[in-house]
């Protein structure tokens, strides 16, 4: 799906993103473009790298494989 119509960014190129290291909305501005035109999608692009964080965090937490998972910089 869609979140940032104006760039063309899917919700998967946001987490996979994610996964390779971004951990901010500026991160993923320069990464991505997204949210960088008309800003409707900034909640929503907060929203899936809050939950994204917040899956890792919690991968981590639990001691399961963090497999493919960011390191923190």
């Amino acid at each position: 799906m869609f979140v940032c119509v104006c760039n063309a960014v899917t919700e998967s190129q946001i987490r996979r993103a994610i996964d390779e290291g971004a951990l901010t909305l500026a991160d993923l501005r320069t990464r991505l473009a997204v949210a960088s035109e008309c800003g409707y999608c900034t909640v929503q692009v907060d929203e899936v790298l809050s939950k994204r964080l917040l899956e890792i965090a919690t991968t981590r937490a639990s001691g399961q494989s963090a497999g493919s998972l960011p390191t923190a910089r």
